[in-house]
């Protein structure tokens, strides 16, 4: 998947237009039950400094859906990897 930092972020432009090398790791862990939807996202890891955007990541997480599962609720860790543009 591809996405980009607007995706995760809707704050102040200003913000992204001040700090321009904004980019990093970020993994979220989430949690997903037998519908398919998402239970918990939350922050697992990462090099991101922006405590603003790495909290917003996991909002837009817990909107995703996946494919219902058959079982139980299954955790899994998810890498995000962003580069600021150039």
């Amino acid at each position: 998947m591809t996405f980009s930092r607007s995706t995760f972020y809707k704050g102040p432009r200003d913000e992204i237009r001040r700090n321009t090398d904004l980019g990093g790791k970020l993994v979220i862990r989430i949690c997903i039950d037998t519908s398919g939807r998402v239970q918990r996202a939350e922050p697992a890891d990462g090099s991101l400094a922006d405590t603003a955007f790495v909290n917003a990541v996991p909002g837009k997480v817990r909107r995703w859906t996946f494919e219902p599962l058959a079982g139980s609720t299954v955790e899994v860790l998810y890498p995000f990897v962003f580069v600021a543009p150039s």
